[in-house]
């Protein structure tokens, strides 16, 4: 899996599936044995309003009676039961700015667990100070594999949409956009992962914006047979693996978005 991101913070789509495997960073403990766990960051460094949760459920609590609130309000029903391993795990979403409180509990035994978790604007800056000024917006110019742009700026903080793209390795041996997503073409190739998994050879690439950058992130992922990815349903063909590239917002130099992050050239997301 290949990610280009200066702060990977809990996010829409791609983000919430990389985070649910990451190791946990902050808990929150209770008397009953109630333990809430951040996935996707630290619970002070949250932003963009969402973050990925687990609940360890201690054993002398029934799964079906554990809940969890935010900030009072219940949102249990975002959360999906593990009975194996005795886990919530769901994506929270509608975090204030600032202060939160996240709460596990069982029936009258409320809270039996709370952990704050401070939340940021996903245009930040969430501890690197004032944001440079003055700085160019460059969404309209940002390639995408399909030779098209990511799109028009909305605000100050340079943020665009979100944008998803398919591309496939051809047996011409080069990288295709793959423009219908319930068909595999005829002249796509396979790969076998480094977990020994044989799968088409094709990437869903998206690109959009946090704290004025422009992140990519490129998954193997087959959309004619798989769910879209997310926490519950990662890709067959990844690896649990991330690559990183720095370096988004100062391609040949500084104070502008740029036109692209990195590159592809000979890197292998099998890998």
């Amino acid at each position: 899996m290949y990610i280009s991101k200066s702060v990977l913070i809990s996010q829409v789509a791609a983000l919430w599936m990389i985070a649910s495997l990451a190791e946990a960073n902050g808990h929150g403990h209770g008397r009953h044995g109630f333990q809430i766990t951040i996935l996707s960051s630290k619970p002070y460094l949250v932003s963009g309003g969402d973050a990925l949760v687990r609940v360890d459920v201690p054993r002398d609590v029934p799964m079906r009676r554990a809940q969890v609130l935010l900030n009072r309000r219940d949102v249990t029903d975002a959360f999906e039961a593990d009975d194996a391993a005795r886990t919530l795990t769901g994506l929270v979403t509608g975090l204030n700015l600032g202060g939160n409180v996240i709460e596990a509990a069982a029936g009258h035994r409320r809270p039996s667990a709370e952990l704050e978790v401070t939340n940021y604007p996903i245009t930040g800056p969430l501890f690197s100070g004032p944001q440079i000024q003055p700085y160019l917006c460059m969404t309209d110019q940002f390639i995408l594999p399909d030779g098209s742009y990511l799109g028009p700026w909305h605000d100050e903080f340079c943020s665009a949409d979100t944008n998803v793209q398919y591309v496939y390795k051809s047996t011409t041996g080069d990288f295709r956009p793959m423009s219908d997503t319930t068909t595999l073409p005829p002249d796509v190739v396979t790969i076998t992962t480094q977990s020994g998994v044989t799968v088409p050879y094709v990437v869903r690439f998206e690109a959009g914006t946090i704290d004025r950058g422009v992140y990519n992130i490129a998954i193997l992922h087959d959309p004619t047979t798989e769910a879209p990815p997310s926490p519950t349903s990662p890709p067959q063909g990844w690896n649990k693996k991330l690559l990183w590239v720095h370096g988004f917002g100062c391609v040949g130099g500084w104070y502008y978005q740029g036109t692209n992050t990195g590159t592809l050239d000979g890197l292998d997301i099998s890998r």
